[in-house]
């Protein structure tokens, strides 16, 4: 299930600077939970004012990324005596960008006027078109591990999240990144699972961004076994961290997924193939491969 949380901004004439921020959006599911929220000034929009000599006003927004993580960001106007002029209701931030986003101007002038907005992000960006791509399997060169639940599995694989991949393992077991990437966020507080919907938001992750827009899910690492860090450049192959059974978890497994952005920022799983003694394939139930 997608959370966001839209937070409204509102503007009269006579307002010169709004600064308002986002709060942490991240997609929750059953088998991949977000930690804590992030920085409240993760995000941060202000406008100025301009007035015209023919009366008109005009609002430039603009947004501040403070993050090391591309994202996405949808707004949702509602404007009186106001029309946008410039600018996309859709855009994505690259990491610490700062960015003109929106341009309004009234409709007649010398009236009175408005604007208020609700806004709402997530990690990756619009437009992300999975490319050909062979993923390595997450773990240890050598090492092999059954798949214990695979695509449509009937625990948690259902519905947005239908293309995701449990691993059964003991904790502790080294992790390697599938696909080359950088590190979006992170999250290793965590010590407990549990097969309850109490421990959802309480799995450790790690995301990791890739240059086609789609981001990587490995959760329910285990306390303190996140070896990468925010904003990190990781190759394929790279050690990252120590699986777990944290969060929403009926037992020790690593939960891999591929996700995209639709439109309106909802995840979606995308099928993903893997490098096996069998050529690239996608993996199934009980599948035990080696990883290259």
């Amino acid at each position: 299930m997608n959370k966001l949380y839209p937070i409204n901004i509102v503007a009269q004439q006579s307002l010169f600077i709004i600064c308002f921020v986002f709060f942490f959006l991240m997609p929750i599911d059953a088998s991949a939970a977000a930690c804590a929220a992030l920085d409240k000034d993760s995000l941060i929009f202000s406008n100025v004012k301009k007035k015209l000599n023919n009366g008109h006003i005009e609002y430039h927004i603009t947004v501040k990324n403070n993050l090391k993580a591309p994202l996405a960001l949808k707004l949702d106007f509602s404007l009186k005596n106001m029309k946008i002029i410039a600018g996309d209701s859709r855009i994505n931030l690259k990491p610490l960008e700062k960015k003109n986003i929106i341009k309004l101007k009234t409709v007649k002038p010398n009236k009175s006027a408005s604007f208020d907005f609700k806004s709402k992000w997530q990690f990756g960006k619009f437009n992300a078109k999975h490319s050909r791509y062979s993923y390595r399997l997450p773990y240890a060169k050598g090492e092999s591990y059954p798949v214990s639940q695979g695509y449509k599995g009937g625990k948690t694989h259902k519905g947005d999240m239908r293309f995701a991949i449990d691993w059964a393992m003991d904790v502790g077991t080294p992790i390697h990144a599938a696909r080359e990437g950088t590190v979006i966020y992170s999250c290793e507080k965590y010590s407990e699972g549990k097969f309850d919907s109490s421990y959802k938001d309480k799995a450790n992750v790690i995301m990791i961004y890739h240059k086609d827009g789609t981001v990587a899910i490995y959760a329910h690492l285990k306390k303190n076994g996140v070896k990468v860090s925010v904003g990190q450049r990781i190759r394929k192959g790279q050690l990252i961290g120590y699986s777990g059974n944290t969060g929403y978890s009926g037992g020790p497994h690593l939960h891999f997924h591929v996700t995209y952005l639709t439109n309106d920022l909802k995840t979606k799983t995308i099928p993903t193939r893997f490098i096996t003694s069998q050529g690239n394939i996608e993996l199934k139930l009980n599948d035990n491969f080696k990883a290259f």
